[in-house]
């Protein structure tokens, strides 16, 4: 069986990689700041919070990742130099 992760990281998890209900709503927390952002963009949108965290499974490295304040402004950084470059090609298609 199969278990893939919550963040979508494209790798199975295993069954003892469970989420505890403490760090279900971090999660929901942290992805929900990440919304539009690099790989984990669309988690917040995409996953059942009510739910609750029974039935998902998430990689330790995965939820590391997505704690790092400093990965985020990484990806808020790489989204605002990429909205530069593609607005700048724009103005040179016109």
């Amino acid at each position: 069986m199969s278990y893939e992760c919550v963040l979508k990281c494209g790798k199975s998890c295993t069954p003892s990689d469970t989420i505890s209900k403490t760090k279900w709503n971090s999660l929901r927390e942290k992805t929900q700041n990440w919304s539009g952002l690099d790989k984990y963009g669309d988690v917040y949108h995409t996953t059942s919070w009510d739910q609750g965290p029974d039935n998902f499974y998430m990689h330790e490295s995965c939820y590391i990742y997505v704690s790092s304040s400093r990965k985020l402004e990484q990806a808020k950084k790489h989204k605002t130099r990429d909205e530069s470059t593609s607005s700048t090609m724009e103005e040179k298609k016109q």
